[in-house]
């Protein structure tokens, strides 16, 4: 009988580990998606098409999103306290989400005022983030 427990005990710490293995290597991949389209994404140049004349925060929302919730008050935060920016929302999926490789929501991306992304977040995205990210952009003048 006790090498019964024994055994059974063996296959459930050989099942967990196994389980433990699946879910690292899932989210290895996951990670390494992200950020081989951030890269990409970071690599495109400018688009005159999103030019504004100031710093731009994409932000790619979906419908019965949560975190989009929290997300659109974070935005709501920021644009109260640094009016100098421009905020523009698209739903996803759309040809402009497909552009910056959206495959969650919501996502952010932080352009300087000649249309250049500088920083993609995939999901939800504090407000200290993007004003990190916002702070690493150079004047219009240097980036045009």
């Amino acid at each position: 009988m006790h090498s019964v427990d024994l055994l059974d005990f063996a296959a459930r710490v050989v099942v967990a580990i196994v389980f433990l293995t699946l879910v690292a290597a899932l989210s290895f991949g996951a990670r390494r998606l992200a950020s081989t389209r951030r890269a990409r994404v970071l690599a495109t140049p400018s688009d005159p098409e999103l030019a504004t004349g100031r710093p731009t925060i994409l932000y790619f929302h979906g419908d019965r999103c949560s975190d989009c919730v929290v997300q659109e008050r974070e935005l709501d935060a920021l644009l109260s306290a640094h009016p100098e920016i421009a905020i523009r929302a698209d739903h996803a999926p759309s040809p402009l989400s497909a552009r910056f490789g959206v495959l969650t929501v919501p996502t952010t991306v932080v352009l300087d005022g000649g249309g250049k992304a500088h920083a993609v977040n995939y999901g939800l995205a504090r407000g200290d983030t993007l004003r990190r990210q916002l702070a690493t952009l150079r004047p219009l003048e240097e980036t045009a």
